[in-house]
This record gives C-alpha cells, sequence and structure tokens, in this order.
C-alpha cells in the first residue's frame, strides 16, 4: 500500500523528480517507469475484477438472506403449530385426569353400595330365617298338638303349647289363643278347630315370607348386577381413559422437546442473518471506499509514470492498494433446519266377576260343570277337584309372573349391557378416528419436515462448495500476490542499487540535481518498503482467511451431519407412525364391525323386550287380578 501521504502531495513530489532527471540514469527509472505503467494497466483490471468479485458477494448475500428469511418465516410457523399442539396435548391431558378421577370416584362409590347393599341383604336373610324357624317351630308344636289332643293326652298337649310361649311374635300369638278356650274343656272341637286355623294361618303366612324373601332375593341380586355392571364400566372406561392420557402425555413431550428445538434453530437462524447483514453491509462500504481509494492510486500511478520510465517489476503493482485484499466471508453460513255347593258358587260368582281371557272362561265352565254334581261324596271330590284346578291355574300364573320378572332382569341386564358396549365402541370409533386424523395429520408434518431438511442440507452443501471455490480463488490470488511482491523488492532493490551507483559518478556534473537523484531513491526505497509490507500483509491474511475457511468447514460439516440425524430421526418417526396409522385403521374397522354387531343386537332386544308400556302393565294388571281373584275363590272354597 501507499504510505498515507495526501494524495495532492505526493503527485507534486512526482513531478518535481521527474522535472530533475538526468540522461544518466535512464536505464534503471525506465524499470521502474515500466513497473508504474504496468502497475496502472493491473490497477485497472484489478478494480473491474473486484467489482465482479463484490457483485458476486452482493449476489451470495442476497441469496443467503432471502433464504434464512424463509428458514426464520418456516421456522416461527412451526413453533405456532407446536404451541398449538402443546396447547391442545396439555386440555387433553387435563380432561383425561378430570375424567380419570370422576371414574375413580363412580368406581369406589359402586363398591361401597355394593358392600351396603350386601350387609343389609345378609340382616334381610339373618331375620328371615329367625323368624322362618319361627313359623315352622310353631307348625310343627301345633301339630304335635293337635296329635296329643286326638290321643286325649290334653296336659301333654296343653305343655307343649306353653314351651312356644315366649317374647317372639308367634309366641305371644299362641299365648293369646291358648287363653282363650278356659270355659271350655281343652279337648272340645272348638279348641281343635282353632288350633287348625292357627295351623292353616302360620302356615299361609310362612308362605307369604317365602315368597317375599325369594322376591328380596332377586332384587338384591339385579342390584348387585347393577353396581357390578356400573364398576365395571366405570373401570374399563378408567383403563382406555389412562391409555389415552399416557398417549397425550408423550405427545405433548414430543411437543415441547420440538419446540425447544425449533426455538433454539430460530434463533440460531436469526442471529446468522443479523450478522451476515452487517457482515454484508460492512464489505459494501469496504468496497466503496476502496473503489475511490483505488481510482486515486490510479491518478497517481499516471502522473508517477510521467516522470519515471523503465522498470523490471510492473508484474506487482495491483497489489498495492490499501484493502486489495478482501477477506472471504465464510463465517456462519449455516442452514437451519368409553257347605260345599254354597263355597263353589261363591267361588265361581268371584271367578265370573274377574274373568277377562278365554282361559278362565273355559276354567269357570269346568267348575260350572262340577257344581251339577249329585252324590254328597262326588260332591266333596268335586270340590276338591274345584280346588285342585284353581290351584294348579294359580300356580301356572305366578309362574308365569316370576317367568315374566325374570325376563324383565333378563332385558334390562342384556339391554344396559348393550348400551355399554355401544357407547364404548362409538367411544373407541370416535378415538381412533381422532387418533388416525393425528397420525395422519403427523405424517404429513414430518414429510415437510423431512422435505425442508433435505433442502437445508442441499443449501449447507451448496455453500460449502460455493465457500470452497471462493477459498481457493482466494489462495491462488494471494500466492501470486506474495511471488510478485517479492520479485518487485528484488527488482526495486536492483533499480536502488543502479540508480546509487549512477549518481556516485554523475555527483560531479551539476550540483542542482543532487536533491531530484536523492528523491528519487526515496521513492524507489518507499516503493521497496510498500512491496515488503505488501508481502507480510499478505501472508498474514492468507494465514487468516485459511483459518476461518477451516473453521467454516468444520461448523458446516458439523451442521449438516446433525441435519442428516434429525432427517433420519423423522423418517424412523414417519414410519413408527405409518406403521401406527395402519394399525389403528385396522382397530378402526374391527371396532365399526363390532359396533354393527351390536346395534343389530339392539334391534333384537328391542322387539323382545320394549314393548308398549302400557300393554305390559295392562298385561300385568290382569294377571294379578286373575291371581287375587283366583286366591278368593280359594279362599272360599277352604271356608
Amino acid at each position: 500500500m501507499w504510505p498515507r501521504v495526501p494524495m495532492k502531495s505526493r503527485v507534486l513530489v512526482l513531478l518535481a523528480l521527474a522535472a530533475q532527471h538526468v540522461a544518466a540514469s535512464q536505464a534503471p527509472v525506465q524499470k521502474v517507469l515500466g513497473l508504474l505503467k504496468e502497475m496502472k494497466v493491473k490497477g485497472a483490471a484489478a478494480m473491474e475484477t473486484e467489482k465482479a468479485q463484490h457483485a458476486e458477494f452482493l449476489a451470495f448475500c442476497q441469496k443467503t438472506l432471502s433464504e434464512k428469511q424463509q428458514a426464520i418465516e418456516e421456522g416461527r410457523d412451526r413453533i405456532e403449530r407446536l404451541e398449538a399442539d402443546i396447547e391442545k396435548f396439555q386440555a387433553s391431558v387435563t380432561t383425561l385426569t378430570s375424567d380419570i378421577q370422576t371414574h375413580t370416584k363412580e368406581i369406589a362409590t359402586a363398591e361401597q353400595d355394593a358392600e351396603k347393599t350386601s350387609a343389609a341383604r345378609d340382616q334381610e336373610v339373618a331375620d328371615y330365617d329367625s323368624t322362618l324357624k319361627e313359623y315352622e317351630d310353631s307348625i310343627g308344636a301345633i301339630a304335635k298338638a293337635l296329635e296329643l289332643l286326638n290321643a286325649q293326652k290334653d296336659e301333654d298337649a296343653s305343655a307343649l303349647l306353653s314351651q312356644l310361649s315366649s317374647p317372639s311374635r308367634l309366641g305371644r300369638e299362641l299365648q293369646a289363643f291358648l287363653q282363650k278356650p278356659k270355659a271350655y274343656d281343652f279337648q272340645s272341637n272348638v279348641v281343635v278347630d282353632m288350633l287348625d286355623k292357627l295351623s292353616a294361618k302360620f302356615v299361609e303366612e310362612k308362605a307369604a315370607l317365602e315368597k317375599a324373601e325369594a322376591e328380596k332375593k332377586t332384587s338384591h341380586q339385579l342390584v348387585m348386577t347393577s353396581l357390578k355392571n356400573q364398576k365395571t364400566a366405570a373401570s374399563e372406561a378408567k383403563e382406555e381413559k389412562t391409555e389415552f392420557k399416557s398417549k397425550a402425555e408423550q405427545n405433548l413431550a414430543n411437543a415441547k422437546a420440538d419446540l425447544e428445538e425449533s426455538k433454539s434453530t430460530l434463533e440460531e437462524d436469526t442471529k446468522y442473518q443479523k450478522d451476515l447483514k452487517v457482515e454484508c453491509k460492512s464489505k459494501a462500504m469496504e468496497f466503496e471506499t476502496n473503489q475511490k481509494l483505488r481510482a486515486e492510486e490510479l491518478d497517481a500511478i499516471l502522473k508517477a509514470s510521467e516522470i519515471i520510465s523503465g522498470s523490471t517489476v510492473s508484474g506487482a503493482a495491483k497489489h498495492l492498494e490499501p484493502g486489495f485484499l478482501q477477506r472471504s466471508s465464510l463465517a456462519m453460513l449455516r442452514a437451519t433446519p368409553r257347605g260345599h255347593a254354597a263355597a263353589v258358587s261363591s267361588a265361581l260368582q268371584v271367578l265370573r266377576a274377574g274373568a277377562t281371557s278365554e282361559a278362565q272362561r273355559a276354567l269357570i265352565q269346568r267348575l260350572e260343570m262340577m257344581e251339577q254334581v249329585d252324590s254328597e261324596m262326588k260332591r266333596n271330590e268335586t270340590l276338591q277337584g274345584v280346588k285342585d284346578v284353581l290351584q294348579k291355574y294359580l300356580t301356572n300364573l305366578e309362574s308365569e309372573r316370576a317367568n315374566e320378572i325374570e325376563h324383565e332382569a333378563f332385558c334390562t341386564r342384556e339391554l344396559a349391557s348393550n348400551n355399554r358396549t355401544k357407547k364404548q365402541k362409538t367411544a373407541k370409533v370416535e378415538s381412533l378416528t381422532a387418533e388416525i386424523d393425528q397420525l395422519e395429520s403427523s405424517i404429513a408434518k414430518l414429510s415437510e419436515d423431512i422435505a425442508d431438511i433435505s433442502s437445508q442440507i442441499t443449501k449447507l452443501s451448496s455453500a460449502l462448495s460455493e465457500a470452497t471455490k471462493l477459498r481457493g480463488d482466494e489462495k491462488a490470488k494471494n500466492s501470486k500476490t506474495i511471488a510478485e511482491s517479492q520479485a518487485a523488492q528484488e527488482a526495486v532493490t536492483e533499480a536502488i542499487d543502479l540508480l546509487q551507483e549512477a549518481f556516485e559518478k554523475t555527483a560531479a556534473i551539476s550540483l542542482l540535481q543532487i536533491g531530484s537523484k536523492t528523491g528519487v531513491v526515496t521513492l524507489l526505497e518507499t516503493v521497496l518498503g510498500d512491496f515488503s509490507r505488501l508481502e507480510a500483509e499478505t501472508k498474514a491474511q492468507e494465514l487468516a482467511a485459511d483459518k476461518e475457511f477451516k473453521a467454516f468447514k468444520t461448523d458446516s460439516n458439523m451442521d449438516k451431519a446433525s441435519k442428516q440425524s434429525d432427517a433420519q430421526h423423522f423418517t424412523e418417526e414417519k414410519t413408527e407412525a405409518s406403521k401406527a396409522l395402519a394399525q389403528k385403521k385396522a382397530d378402526l374397522a374391527s371396532s365399526k364391525t363390532e359396533l354393527t354387531s351390536a346395534e343389530e343386537y339392539f334391534k333384537e332386544l328391542s322387539k323382545q323386550c320394549l314393548s308398549s308400556e302400557s300393554d305390559g302393565a295392562k298385561q300385568k294388571a290382569h294377571r294379578e287380578e286373575e291371581i287375587q281373584n283366583l286366591k278368593t275363590a280359594l279362599k272360599e272354597l277352604e271356608e
């Protein structure tokens, strides 16, 4: 580079020296002038080369900044999508946690209700067993007492019955009964008749007790079955929700990890873009300054060439301008990445009053035929026959009622189970559909990410290749500059030696030329110093540029390896998601088939169980009326 001397002063000095030059010094001066002339030509060419290099670097800046801006916008879009996904997954986790807690409470409530119901039922059974034993003991004692009375063992019968007196209800009732026949002989027919009636009463109450117990047992079983179904449904729902929650939590964790990675990448891209803008702006300013200096230097060379003629160092002049060596901008080139007759007549009257069906009317006709029998013996037989018929009919109706109760229990159980199954399969279908949508979305997103990273890897490779080319050109240019500066130093040294030798010979010619001679040598020594400094600066800049390029190359290769690892990771995730998607679709088809089967079963159940409630109620009312009429008729026959 030229010494930092005002350009105008330098030109004046050169002109003054030229005016005082003498003929004896023409040969070495021609080397200097030739060098200066070639410096002018090469300086102009270097100026144009610098313009082309700056245009190339400017295009690199525009292209890289545009690509980086696109990567930043894509990073921001990805962050927005991940934040939305995180919010959605967090809401799912919160909702599922609440649902699981609700199902846990339902399970606990069903278990508590089952324990309370079982405890109440145990007490009912204990009370039933105790009461049943009282009836059986009382009925047995009365039967034994009647045998003793018939055997005229009045005192034994009285003692036996007295033993049954107790604080129990039956004991108190029997004790009250024993107090009535004091005015009579204990063996009279009145006592026997009263004991018969009391035994019949106890038998009837015992039958009612057993019937009530059977009904309570059935009711208890239905309640326990319902509670068991409730617990099972809640447990299954809880298990399913727990599985969904686990998946949502995993998706949440993955989304959070991706978000942190995306934020880090965005931060790197933003910093790189900012630094590159500063670098490009700095290079543009430096280019403008260098162009201005180069123009001034070319002007100075032109004027100096008019003064000095002849030199052999013309090849190195273009390297003397300040800022000629441009360091390549290689740093941070990174891209991102869920009475018998009367009795029969009375009984028929009762039955006729309540006859509503063909079966009842047929029964009445049969009894009317029995009523027309003449013989007393036959009448007794007929009366017993009527009782048998009525009892059989009553038994059939009661059996029918029991069967209906069992059928209703079956319907209740099956409808509840079917409803639960439909809900579960519907929920499963909805859940699988949602999971399939999510998987398809994830696969599409992974495909985008893979394409994006592939593009970034390509850009990285391209940028590294471009940087490698620039570095090669720069190194070649620096090597040439060093060689030429060394040659120029040798030539200038030679010229100085020649001039000094010539000046010594012509020292006596004219005292007026002594200052001129000294000025030319001084100028050449200055040029020699510039060439020496140019060599040292070029070597230093070459070392710095080479170090910077190696660091950039290492960073680029590490960034490329990281993105290739990310691409492989996304590809593996996409493969796993595709397998999961295929399985979910198969599960969905299976669940839809099961749901369709449940719906078809519901149609069959509807035909069997969901008949008109009013018709069912009428049938029950008619049957209960028939049962009551039969019991009344049997009672009339008994009395």
